[in-house]
């Protein structure tokens, strides 16, 4: 052989090696004849109603990640999987398990959080919901699992005027659903109302209904704007069929991934709406008939920054600056019920628990639910009262302080379904008055209290509608703004049928904050693919569309990721961190074990005296997440 032959066949190898290294940006045609063509891409995923609304995805790394279930028992959380096993205790709430990504609150009752009362879905914008979910098997007596979605547009529990159900005769495992919620999803005769003639307020997912036995499991769930999607463009030749399925897999062996779309064969291309999968790498390929084709990609999704503000050390707080105590529950000094007479045996009704102790800056007691049956209560619930310290020469300013932040917990028996406790009494209230209750008070309706830690913020100024306690003198009415000042102010942490183990770990009571130079401002903030992340500030007047004026680089620390500023240059994380505002020892009580908390300082000494609305955009290059600070802030030089 010549040399120049001998290079050649070397150069041929070199080059064999080189497409077989690099198969899947380009492919070798599948043995049916189907080829897929895709090259490897980094995009975006468009706007998630859960991230940029609730901020808060729907990634199920906690248990509230499901705002409300029926029918689940032996319920965990791990490595972001929410799993359950269907248990029907509550034929209420159907024959089988069902579970509320969304929940839409109790009518006339209040609802702090996440909750579609506070955060309805914008339905003109999102429209596309996709979800992974496992199912460990979806035939029913030798048929098909049905698996339903339903909707509510009010605060409302569905009522199956809207509605898509359709037999499931997928595989056993996990699957990928996506749906176009202004579409027919549902079978013939299983498909009602409509998505977008308003806002939704809640929806739920049965994932095997008719089917008691089932065990599920949750990876994660979206609802987004397609109109904000990044496309990813797929193309094929050789479809054996009128129609060609795509599928996505997180790797390029073995052809187990799920289905997500069906498209015309005919139409040779297909740009894939990335909205419809979390952040992650992925792979596709395709059937058509019997034809299946080559792997092809990879496609990298890129997690956004997720961002949330912390309200607990905005403002000054009642206890701390008036009594230079905070309700911090480091000892019986922070409850009036604890102090002088009112700790007596024969003041007793002022307290309705028992075995209390302060432990870690935590205040824990056990519920009395037989006392008020006793004396007063047509039922027998618990009456519980937490009176809160306040000093009679410095009664609270109701203009000044009215956002109530309550951090609680109360003990779970394990054995209830989130139905079984509500119905049982975990409802939380707060009550306020001067001299009579009956007189010159107010008792709040109630708002839930779910299993774990729990915080809640309240706007008293917002709370209208009166309380009837049923004892004959009509509801108790006297609302906050209309106070002047109050002299008592107390927290009903629960009222139940059993004595009950409950938590209080601090109380607080805010102003709306006013800036004379720059704002001390902490945040939660997360990047769930670790890369660095460039925090911005702005302010606006109307607090829509973040449109506003960006503020000027402004100094931030944090823990676990780094920060920046707005200059751009890296700030360097540290721990301890330090409070900066308004007290010391007023310490975050934001709760996100996946976050890290970053405080920071923002410069407002340019902007002209007002009433703004403060926002934050957080960008990790690729995705920026924007959130409004939900209190105004008053500008006064």
């Amino acid at each position: 052989m010549s040399r120049g032959a001998r290079y050649r066949r070397l150069l041929a190898m070199a080059l064999l090696l080189c497409l077989a290294a690099t198969s899947l940006t380009v492919p070798t045609a599948a043995a049916s004849g189907l080829t897929l063509y895709a090259d490897p891409a980094t995009l975006g995923n468009g706007d998630d109603y859960a991230t940029n609304v609730l901020h808060d995805p729907w990634d199920m790394n906690k248990l509230t990640d499901i705002g409300w279930w029926e029918n689940y028992a032996d319920i965990t959380v791990q490595n972001g999987v929410w799993s359950a096993r269907t248990a029907v205790t509550n034929p209420y709430g159907g024959s089988s398990g069902l579970f509320y990504p969304l929940f839409q609150g109790f009518a006339g009752a209040l609802n702090p959080g996440r909750t579609g009362a506070n955060y309805p879905i914008d339905t003109t914008r999102y429209t596309q919901l996709s979800y992974r979910l496992y199912l460990d098997h979806r035939q029913v007596a030798g048929k098909s699992a049905v698996h339903r979605v339903d909707w509510t547009h009010s605060v409302n529990w569905p009522d199956g005027s809207n509605m898509f159900a359709f037999a499931d005769s997928s595989a056993d495992g996990w699957k990928i659903y996506n749906f176009d919620m202004n579409a027919v999803n549902g079978d013939l005769g299983n498909q009602k109302g409509s998505w977008s003639s308003s806002p939704v307020y809640g929806f739920d997912i049965i994932p095997s209904a008719l089917n008691p036995n089932a065990n599920i499991g949750i990876d994660w769930v979206r609802l987004t704007d397609p109109k904000t999607s990044p496309r990813y463009h797929l193309s094929w030749s050789g479809a054996a069929d009128a129609n060609v399925e795509v599928y996505v897999d997180t790797d390029a062996q073995g052809y187990d991934g799920s289905k997500v779309a069906t498209v015309a064969a005919s139409l040779g291309a297909y740009d894939f709406p990335t909205c419809v999968l979390p952040g992650g790498v992925y792979y596709f390929y395709l059937k058509s008939g019997t034809a299946t084709s080559n792997y092809a990609g990879p496609l990298t999704i890129n997690n956004p920054p997720v961002l949330q503000w912390d309200q607990s050390t905005l403002g000054d707080d009642y206890a701390a600056t008036e009594l230079g105590d905070p309700w911090d529950m480091n000892g019986p000094e922070d409850l009036a019920t604890l102090q002088g007479s009112l700790a007596s045996d024969a003041n007793y009704q002022f307290r309705q628990f028992y075995n209390w102790d302060f432990t870690n800056g935590v205040f824990s007691a056990t519920a009395d639910s037989s006392y008020a049956y006793a004396h007063y209560s047509r039922v027998k619930q618990s009456d519980v009262q937490v009176w809160l310290n306040i000093d009679p020469n410095r009664p609270i300013d109701p203009n000044k302080y009215h956002y109530l932040m309550v951090r609680m917990l109360v003990d779970d028996p394990g054995s209830h379904t989130l139905s079984q406790l509500v119905q049982d009494g975990w409802f939380c209230r707060v009550v306020w008055w001067n001299k009579d209750l009956g007189v010159d008070g107010y008792a709040s309706d109630g708002w839930v209290v779910y299993p774990g830690w729990n915080t809640f913020l309240i706007d008293l100024k917002t709370l209208r509608a009166p309380l009837d306690l049923g004892d004959g003198n009509g509801p108790v009415g006297r609302l906050w703004a209309d106070m002047g000042h109050v002299e008592h102010l107390r927290i009903d942490p629960l009222e139940v049928s059993a004595d009950t183990r409950f938590h209080i770990d601090e109380v607080r009571l805010l102003s709306d904050p006013i800036v004379h130079d720059a704002l001390a401002v902490t945040l939660g903030v997360s990047d769930p693919d670790g890369q660095t992340v460039t925090l911005r500030y702005y302010y606006d007047t109307t607090g829509i569309g973040f449109q506003g004026q960006l503020l000027p680089a402004s100094r931030a620390v944090m823990a676990g990721i780094v920060a920046q500023d707005n200059s751009g240059l890296p700030l360097r994380a540290y721990l301890p961190l330090i409070g900066l505002h308004p007290r010391p020892n007023l310490s975050p009580l934001l709760d996100e074990p996946d976050m890290s908390i970053v405080r920071g300082t923002v410069d407002m000494s340019s902007v002209p005296n007002g009433t703004y609305h403060l926002y934050a955009c957080a960008s990790d290059g690729i995705s920026e997440t924007c959130n409004y600070l939900p209190l105004p802030v008053s500008v006064i030089h």
